[in-house]
């Protein structure tokens, strides 16, 4: 869902993405590196006339259709309900088929980051008035290698994550399916889908750069307001569905199959398109599950210290890691915390909120979150050569001025999290600061969206809300159990919610967020055990699943390959700071300014429940 660790979006650097390539897949990976591109284009090429349909009564939006601009914003599980009428409600949860306008592809050009058709697409802005205004919304298609027996759509996460991040996953994906199209589509309010945002807000040049400052809300409001109205209520997850169902239909042949994946968020969107197609699909993926009336981004932050108290009881039971951290690790940590309080270690003027936050948006990835121990072993003593390794470190995620495109949309993910994914009644000031008190990983979520809550234009929620589907559609459900973003306890939800013929749900241990790419095995096949699991399931729904491969997932390791301590510290060893020669002693300890911390948080925080910028071996 993402306070989301991106380091492909990240920047981060041919150093670290070469390290953290190593593992293979998972979110070091960066996604605009290798795989087969074939017909990107310049951006500016790709939403020319030909690929878009005008209409007289489409609404204007001059965020989101030139790509030079705009490309690049705990309560108990209910039973499962029929799709029922959603009458005026702005979701549109049961459109009329009749009258539902004739949907115009044209396939063309793709921008950087999706191959390798796209189009942009005119859609009702409400699909249960489809003969109203309409916005423009963007799709990417890999076309089949063999006679295509159906099509695969993948949805992001976030809210207000774009489709961008799969632009190495679908050639993947596309030489493992090669009988099926795979496709992208861009939520509606995200990259070219009529994009969300504040202009002066998200200018380089302003308080945050491109992200948008808590100091910033107010105006930023004040300007969607003024653009969209009360039309910003149908950038929601049920018309989002809509048109997924909609372009599902326009783009399919008779007779092919139907798959949809969804990760984090993405699962939202793909069990909303359950409620108003219950049987449509041939079959679909929920990966990292956001389960409905069980998981709310208010609550995001409570998932991060219970999966960091279950990583620091696997390093105590590490001989290498409990070498250096004691018998309980969990009271180091909190030590070094509490020292924090005290202004510990000022030469890398870091405070507690910020260490906490850093940490917990570590143990979101696959490949770093192991790392954080060497990173407290090293605040904690906070030598010279400590300093200078730590501040190596985090160097990396700060990318330094962001001149590419706007995809993502933190306008699209407060309007759909403040309005859809929020606790009623919301939690106070008091219940914040209790929260955060008890916690020592806390990355800051619901502090930085609280504020937001009581100015933002929330749109009322829809008969669909909060609820599973009574779908008859082929499910697999997916969770890892170290997973901070969609924990694993609320995720259980699914076992319980989809029990129709065909309908599974199963948990990999020691996975943390997005299990078709955060599941090694220690086997030679290569594949992680969440894909494998997946694509047994595409190849035939009403198959047994083959979940052998849980028996050979890799454990949580205590371990790195030799590139990575040069690579994130510039030292030969994660923990210490060995010394060859005096010369070596003396760089090791040179002096170097502290990072600048709100650019490296800024840059890992993005969408809460995205899904992990990954490629696929």
């Amino acid at each position: 869902m993402g306070a989301g660790i991106r380091i492909g979006e990240a920047r981060v650097g041919v150093v670290l993405a070469a390290a953290i390539a190593l593992l293979g897949c998972g979110p070091g990976a960066n996604p605009h590196d290798g795989g087969d591109v074939g017909g990107q284009s310049d951006a500016r090429d790709a939403v020319d006339a030909p690929n878009s349909v005008d209409a007289p009564n489409s609404v204007d939006t001059p965020n989101s259709i030139d790509a030079r601009d705009a490309v690049d914003a705990p309560n108990s599980v209910d039973a499962p309900v029929d799709a029922p009428d959603a009458g005026d409600a702005p979701g549109g949860a049961d459109a009329p088929e009749a009258g539902v306008p004739s949907l115009q592809i044209n396939w063309g050009a793709c921008p950087d980051g999706f191959v390798s058709q796209c189009a942009q697409v005119s859609v009702p802005l409400d699909w249960s008035t489809p003969s109203g205004q309409t916005i423009p919304v963007f799709l990417s298609k890999m076309p089949a290698r063999t006679v295509p027996r159906g099509q695969l759509w993948l949805l992001q996460g976030g809210p207000g994550g774009s489709g961008e991040e799969f632009v190495t996953v679908v050639p993947a994906l596309a030489q493992l399916l090669p009988d099926l199209d795979i496709l992208v589509l861009e939520h509606r309010g995200v990259g070219l889908s009529s994009r969300l945002g504040c202009a002066a807000a998200e200018s380089p040049t302003s308080a945050a750069g491109r992200a948008i400052d808590k100091t910033e809300w107010r105006d930023c409001v004040t300007a969607v307001k003024g653009e969209w109205g009360d039309r910003l209520a149908y950038f929601n997850i049920t018309q989002a569905a809509n048109d997924l169902a909609h372009l599902a239909a326009a783009t399919r042949l008779p007779g092919q199959q139907l798959f949809v994946y969804g990760v984090s968020y993405g699962t939202s969107w793909a069990l909303r398109f359950l409620q108003l197609r219950p049987d449509d699909a041939t079959g679909v993926v929920l990966d990292s599950i956001v389960s409905p009336g069980a998981l709310f981004l208010s609550a995001f932050d409570l998932g991060f210290d219970p999966v960091a108290r279950r990583l620091a009881t696997l390093c105590a039971a590490d001989a290498a890691c409990a070498g250096k951290l004691g018998a309980d690790p969990w009271a180091l940590q909190s030590a070094v915390f509490t020292k924090l309080d005290q202004g510990h270690c000022p030469a890398l003027a870091v405070d507690r909120a910020t260490w906490s936050s850093l940490m917990s948006l570590l143990i979101e990835t696959l490949n770093l979150r192991t790392a954080i121990f060497p990173l407290f072993y090293r605040l904690n003593r906070c030598a010279p050569a400590d300093v200078k390794a730590l501040t190596m470190f985090f160097s990396l995620f700060d990318p330094g001025p962001d001149t590419g495109p706007v995809r993502y949309s933190e306008v699209l993910q407060y309007n759909i999290a403040l309005s859809e994914l929020w606790e009623m009644p919301p939690p106070d000031a008091a219940e914040i600061a209790r929260r955060q008190g008890d916690a020592l990983f806390w990355p800051g979520l619901l502090d930085n969206a609280a504020p937001v809550f009581d100015i933002w234009p929330r749109y009322p929620l829809d008969a669909l809300a909060n609820r599973w589907p009574n779908a008859t559609s082929p499910i697999l459900g997916m969770n890892g159990t170290l997973d901070p973003q969609t924990p694993i306890e609320q995720a259980r939800g699914a076992a319980t919610a989809l029990t129709r013929p065909h309908q599974s749900f199963v948990e990999f241990p020691w996975s943390p967020h997005g299990v078709i790419f955060s599941t090694p095995v220690n086997d030679n096949l290569g594949q992680p055990c969440g894909l494998r699991v997946m694509l047994g399931f595409l190849k035939d729904p009403a198959a047994p699943l083959d979940t052998r491969c849980l028996s050979a997932l890799t454990p949580v390791a205590f371990s790195w390959p030799a590139v990575y301590p040069e690579a994130l510290f510039g030292t030969s060893d994660m923990w210490e700071n060995p010394i060859a020669s005096e010369s070596d002693d003396d760089n090791l300890a040179a002096p170097a300014p502290a990072p600048n911390w709100e650019a490296v948080l800024r840059n890992l925080r993005r969408s809460p429940l995205g899904s992990p910028a990954s490629s696929l071996p």
